[in-house]
Formats: C-alpha cells, sequence, structure tokens
C-alpha cells in the first residue's frame, strides 16, 4: 500500500527516472495549483482534501475493493498538513501514485487543477517545469550563510535545503583548521554573525585553506542536490567564493557571469534583480541552440511532425527530442502493434503523453512549450538520431 505520508520534494530529472520505471496500476496523476500569499493560502489545505476526494471517486469507479480507495487516499490527505501546502507554499503540487508509492513534487510554477487516473503518468506539467517554465536556481553564498533559491521570471523564494550546509562552519565542523583563533562576533542588530582571526600570515593560510574546503564541502552537496537538474544556477556572492566554486562545480546549468557582493543583507528581491537577466540571456542562448539544431536536422530529412510518424520513431527509439505543445492533447492512445496514435475522442488517455513517456524510456529529451514555441504547426515534432 502506499506509503502513510510522502514527502514533497523538488522536481529533478533523477526523480522524474522514478516516475518512468514500470508501475502496477491504475497510475493516479493529481495537480494542483497553491496559493503562496494570505489570504488565499487558506484555501490550499481544502484543494488537497479536495482532490484526495475526487482521486478516491475515480479510483472507486475503476472497481478498486473500498480499502485500497481509502489506502491511497491517506497520503493525498496527508499533504494537506504539510509545510509546503500551509506555511511556505509552492506554486503548484504534483503528485503520483501507484498501488504501492506516493511521489510528491513542489513546482516553481502554477499548474491547472488536475486528477487524472491512466496506464502511464500524466507528466507533460513536471516536463514543462525541467525544460521550459523559465525556472532557475541562485546559490547565495558568504562563509557566514548558504541559501539556495529557486524561482522564475516573477521572483525567488528559498529552496528546500536538503544536505547543503548553512555556513562554513556548519560545512567544516570540527574540521575548522586548528591554528585559527575565531571568535564570534556580532554585527549590527539584524546582522548574522561573523569571524574574527588573529595570527597574522599563518591566520591567512589557514582561513584559505577553511575557505578552499568549505567550497568543496559546497559543491559536492550542490551537486547531489541538483544531480539531474539543468535549470540554470547563478551563483550569488564575493568574487573568491564565486571563482572558488566556478572552479570546481560540473553543474550543466551554471550561469556563466555571477551577481557580485557579498548576498547577506540581500533580500530575495534584490538578488532576483541582478540575477534574472542573467537567467534570461542564457534561456534565450539555449533556445536559440535547440531551434537551430531542429532547422539543421530538418535539412537534412532527420524530422517528423506527423503523428504516426512520431510514434513509430518514438516506438523505435529514434527520438532525439521530442517537441509537444503545452496546450494541445490527443485522446487517444499509441498502438505498438500497428506503430500509430489511435485517436479516441472522449477518452480521458492522452496519446502525447505516452508519446512523451516512450521518448524519455529511451533517453530521448522532451520540451514541452507554448504553441508559439513549436517549431511546426502540430502537437508534437520529433528530431530524430
Amino acid at each position: 500500500m502506499p506509503d502513510p505520508a510522502p514527502t514533497p520534494r523538488a522536481l529533478s530529472r533523477a526523480a522524474l527516472t522514478e516516475l518512468l520505471r514500470p508501475h502496477e496500476g491504475p497510475l493516479l496523476s493529481v495537480y494542483l495549483p497553491l496559493q503562496r500569499s494570505f489570504p488565499g493560502s487558506q484555501q490550499n489545505p481544502v484543494r488537497v482534501l479536495d482532490a484526495a476526494r475526487e482521486a478516491a471517486e475515480k479510483l472507486a469507479k475503476a472497481g478498486l475493493p473500498a480499502a485500497e480507495v481509502q489506502a491511497r487516499r491517506a497520503p493525498i490527505e496527508a499533504l494537506a498538513q504539510h509545510d509546503s501546502v500551509t506555511g511556505h507554499p509552492a506554486d503548484g503540487l504534483a503528485v503520483f501514485q501507484d498501488r504501492a508509492e506516493t511521489w510528491a513534487f513542489l513546482l516553481s510554477c502554477s499548474v491547472p487543477h488536475r486528477v487524472a487516473l491512466s496506464d502511464v503518468f500524466l507528466l507533460r506539467p513536471v516536463l514543462r517545469g525541467l525544460h521550459g517554465d523559465r525556472r532557475y536556481h541562485l546559490l547565495a553564498v558568504s562563509s557566514n550563510r548558504v541559501t539556495l533559491y529557486q524561482g522564475d521570471a516573477r521572483g525567488l523564494a528559498e529552496a528546500p535545503r536538503n544536505g547543503l550546509p548553512t555556513s562554513l562552519e556548519d560545512a567544516l565542523g570540527s574540521e575548522l583548521t586548528e591554528k585559527s583563533l575565531r571568535l564570534r562576533v556580532g554585527g549590527r542588530t539584524g546582522a548574522p554573525p561573523g569571524y574574527a582571526s588573529h595570527g597574522g600570515e599563518s591566520t591567512r593560510e589557514d582561513h584559505k585553506l577553511d575557505v578552499d574546503r568549505f567550497h568543496h564541502a559546497l559543491a559536492v552537496a550542490l551537486a547531489e542536490r541538483l544531480r539531474g537538474d539543468d535549470a540554470p544556477l547563478v551563483l550569488a556572492g564575493d568574487a573568491p567564493h564565486i571563482s572558488g566554486l566556478r572552479a570546481l562545480l560540473r553543474l550543466p546549468g551554471l550561469v556563466a557571469d555571477g551577481v557580485i557582493g557579498s548576498p547577506d543583507h540581500r533580500g530575495a528581491a534584490e538578488l532576483h534583480a541582478h540575477a534574472w537577466p542573467l537567467v534570461e540571456r542564457t534561456l534565450a542562448e539555449r533556445d536559440a541552440a535547440v531551434a537551430a539544431a531542429f532547422e539543421r536536422a530538418r535539412n537534412h530529412g532527420k524530422t517528423v511532425d506527423v503523428l504516426d510518424d512520431v510514434a513509430a520513431a518514438a516506438l523505435g527509439g529514434r527520438v532525439r527530442r521530442l517537441w509537444l505543445a503545452q496546450d494541445r492533447s490527443v485522446p487517444g492512445r499509441v498502438d505498438a502493434t500497428a506503430g500509430r496514435v489511435v485517436e479516441e475522442p472522449g477518452a480521458e488517455t492522452d496519446a502525447l503523453e505516452e508519446l512523451a513517456e516512450l521518448v524519455l524510456r529511451h533517453r530521448g529529451e522532451v520540451h514541452v512549450v507554448d504553441a508559439a514555441r513549436m517549431p511546426t504547426r502540430g502537437p508534437a515534432a520529433a528530431e530524430l538520431h
């Protein structure tokens, strides 16, 4: 039976991999928009409970025994009390459930309310979160404080820490170089505590060693925290921290420029104002590169945009990059035997969702975009190997 109390997590490619492995159905997909500010946020728990009730109704209609319906309803209801819903809400919540497990993910973009039962998880809104919603991360670093933010064009909010150290002292603990004498000192009211050092050249060398080790520990923790996530990452901090981390980080989303200057007294709004132009430029460069790759492939006869052709290529593992229109749907399914899309008007299943899963299972990319950013006019297009 599903875990009675799933913990919502940040979205990542690694998490997506969990959803692509074989599951025992029927599979439940729930998307919930959440309100961040008061008083709208007071209705978030009600929305979760309403979704749990709707999910139970669909499971019962599918013929599941009453005991199993209740066992699958309980984990969703439990989310109504989680801090990401009641205290510090995300923009949205995605819940996926098979007969054994429940997964919950925090979204940095709003999504339409949807509760669906199908043979596959409905992943397009999640994929948009990974590729198309202009999401980004910002890491604010000083010796006194480390904060990871996530956001989009609208602004930044603190992200779950999930193992990231909170400061140099937290990262190194008892491993701080013994030769250095550090005294806890207070700044002006409300300022974070800092360190004073005494000991001349030897102490300065020791401090540099501690900072280098701090950067290494932070880079390791950040690589694990953002594993499989290629959203842009902006570094904010004094130049030595930015250059030290940049030399160690091997993350695909690392933005070439950073926000220079101590972030200790900068709020999320100020950091976002400096970082968003850097993110916009990075995303525009990415979009241009991907669009150019599709055009090169089309010039060499390596693209298809007829649904049956896209389905055949996806089934054969020949799709390098699949494009799907966010607001389009094709009620029906992919017929693996015939190698085509079978449209079934009125069906709850969506053939585009099945195409996305097929491509991901064969390690292809899936880009969910607005219709205006589609490389062709149809609901799906594929760039082939």
